[in-house]
């Protein structure tokens, strides 16, 4: 794998009376900022060759949109991406990666922002909903871990929000 574009899903509807937070759907403005971002992953000819992504309504909805932009890759539900940390966004990282050249991975805070900290070494408070961060390895390994001892392989090359996008567009 030599490219990763990390997503927290867009902004989520809030719960109705009885409803899970896991059910929750995307807002129709966390459809909007989808949309906004991804256009602009696009317009910078961002093409993953899949996409994994939590099987939370509002994460697999954040992943058609984003797949909407960049040509349908396949997407991949996992079920355990919900609030996952990030050693098990890595591991699906792993199991799911093969070997594909770009990937991109949507998911959940806290989980998300922590696998963008340990990866980039930066001290990132929150990623923000449809926050996405883009890493290019250097002397990453086929088979890394992506774990602790990996920090120092990847190096944050572009973070965009709805914020920048409108901004760099």
């Amino acid at each position: 794998m030599k490219q990763l574009i990390l997503m927290r899903h867009g902004h989520a509807a809030p719960a109705r009376p009885g409803q899970s937070d896991f059910d929750r759907p995307l807002s129709p403005g966390g459809e909007r900022e989808v949309a906004i971002v991804a256009e602009r992953l696009a317009g910078l000819g961002w093409q993953p060759e899949r996409i994994i992504a939590s099987a939370a309504p509002r994460a697999q909805a954040t992943a058609a949109i984003l797949a909407s932009y960049l040509g349908r890759p396949p997407l991949l539900l996992d079920q355990e991406l919900y609030l996952a940390g990030s050693d098990v966004l890595r591991h699906a990282l792993l199991r799911y990666g093969g070997d594909s050249r770009t990937i991109a991975l949507i998911g959940h805070n806290p989980g998300m922002t922590q696998l963008v900290r340990e990866l980039a070494q930066v001290g990132l408070d929150d990623l923000p909903t449809a926050g996405v961060d883009y890493h290019v390895p250097f002397g990453g390994r086929k088979g890394s871990s992506y774990g602790p001892r990996e920090q120092g392989a990847y190096a944050k090359e572009f973070y965009t929000t709805v914020k920048t996008a409108y901004t760099l567009a």
